[in-house]
């Protein structure tokens, strides 16, 4: 009877002071965890702000590029030239559900496009316009080379001036090589570059036998020089 009450008395304090214990990880831990949370949110707004800040620091640069009507950019292409073929939706395989092939997976025809192009103006004419890109299937098969170039401008009363804040429209002719070898000669060639951020590249489709299903071809600008070769616009890098 004496070591049960002992026991009583022992384990009563224990117990006590293990909800006391447990009460204080309760109240700490949301502190820790608030802590943490507006560290992480503090991070993540001078990311955020950084992010933000970059593009306004590229219009400012270049607000005076329309000024500018002798300069060179060159890029990146990256694109896809879809197939006519219909996506169709996953298959409902209960016995083996890894077999359904989601809606969103491209089919193994589309094309992939991927290089290089070059522009450049002086006194706001193109003297030269050169893009040279490979096209593969994603199924890695019917691989091949294109080029353009050849291009005469059709702007011919319109100086040509890098726009920071709009379209800067190019138009003309170019020849499109196949595999190093002259495919289409004065196909009627469109140039769009948009913000001095991306450009659009449209080959007239009844010209190139709709080698391209009617689509443009899309990349991105890295570089935009004046004529000293001083680059004037600053882009994001990795």
């Amino acid at each position: 009877m004496i070591k049960k009450q002992t026991l009583a008395i022992l384990i009563v304090p224990l117990t006590v002071g293990m909800m006391l214990s447990f009460a204080q990880i309760i109240i700490i831990t949301p502190r820790f965890a608030a802590y943490g949370q507006n560290e992480s949110l503090a991070d993540t707004n001078n990311i955020m702000a950084t992010t933000m800040q970059a593009p306004n620091a590229t219009l400012t640069a270049t607000n005076n590029s329309t000024a500018i009507d002798t300069f060179s950019a060159e890029g990146t292409i990256g694109s896809l030239v879809l197939t006519n073929m219909t996506l169709s939706p996953p298959s409902n395989n209960a016995t083996n559900p890894t077999t359904s092939t989601p809606a969103s997976v491209l089919p193994g025809k589309t094309f992939v496009l991927n290089a290089y192009w070059q522009l450049k103006v002086d006194n706001g004419n193109v003297t030269s316009f050169v893009a040279r890109f490979t096209k593969v299937h994603l199924d890695a098969t019917n691989g091949h080379t294109h080029e353009i170039a050849n291009f005469t401008s059709s702007n011919n009363n319109v100086s040509i001036k890098p726009n920071v804040n709009g379209t800067t429209l190019i138009s003309g002719i170019s020849d499109v090589a196949l595999n190093n070898a002259t495919a289409w000669s004065k196909v009627t060639t469109t140039k769009n570059v948009n913000d001095l951020s991306t450009i659009t590249i449209s080959l007239d489709p009844s010209i190139t036998s709709n080698h391209f299903n009617g689509q443009s071809i899309y990349g991105i600008v890295n570089t935009l020089k004046d004529k000293s070769g001083n680059q004037f616009i600053n882009f994001p890098s990795i």
